[in-house]
């Protein structure tokens, strides 16, 4: 298994010379982002005084927050794509809706509500184990791709209790690496904050590069054969 600085030094010699279009790739979920809570503080400031104020406040922020999920998705699987082949052409206009755009966004999406409420449930009962099963459900999105990668022709909803199965066994010995992992992007959030969110699309495509380099090498290096490479892709 790679060290931290490796994976992260991967993420860099992907993007060097590919920035303009690894930022068009993230800009449009962050947009969305940004949109849905401005769009909340907005509301909240122009209905303050009104009852039907929620209703207004959680639509649209939820509609807008759903497709940044959706389309972030497809940059996710773009960037794994990428990393296992650098050579490949990334196409942002298409490559961010490879996803939101196919019936595979149902079964992640049951996927995540399913996951989200077991970490939840963990987090109610007690703090501890909700932390754990974020970290051992931490790959089923990469893991949903390479199944369905495998097999095309697999339903949709194939692969969703197999997914969160096979990250957890992908992570057994490797949360607290992850969690690491996830620490040392703290000093590069601040920093998307002080440059008031600018740096964010900078640090956005290294942080993906660098969690799609880390997936790579966690599934290339266990005992657990997911992954469906084609080095030939253009």
């Amino acid at each position: 298994m790679k060290t931290r600085a490796e994976l992260k030094q991967d993420a860099k010699d992907l993007l060097r010379g590919h920035w303009g279009r690894a930022i068009l790739l993230v800009i449009i979920p962050l947009l969305l982002s940004w949109f849905s809570g401005s769009y909340q503080t907005h509301q909240a400031n122009f209905y303050a005084d009104m009852t039907n104020m929620n209703v207004h406040m959680s639509f649209w922020p939820f509609i807008l927050s759903v497709l940044a999920w959706g389309i972030n998705l497809g940059v996710t699987y773009t960037f794994l794509d990428w990393i296992r082949n650098p050579k490949r052409t990334v196409n942002p206009g298409t490559d961010a809706f490879r996803v939101i755009g196919s019936a595979a966004i149902f079964g992640l999406l049951a996927m995540g509500i399913i996951a989200s409420f077991i970490i939840g449930v963990g987090f109610v009962l007690v703090i501890i184990p909700g932390f754990i099963f974020a970290l051992m459900f931490s790959q089923s999105v990469y893991v949903y791709k390479d199944l369905h990668d495998s097999d095309p022709q697999a339903s949709i909803w194939s692969g969703v209790w197999t997914s969160l199965s096979l990250s957890r066994q992908l992570m057994i010995g490797h949360k607290w690496e992850y969690f690491v992992m996830q620490l040392s992007f703290i000093g590069w959030w601040l920093l998307c904050g002080i440059s008031l969110g600018i740096a964010t699309l900078w640090v956005t495509p290294y942080y993906d590069a660098t969690m799609a380099a880390y997936y790579d090498e966690l599934e290339a290096t266990s005992n657990i054969n997911i992954a469906f490479r084609d080095v030939n892709e253009p």
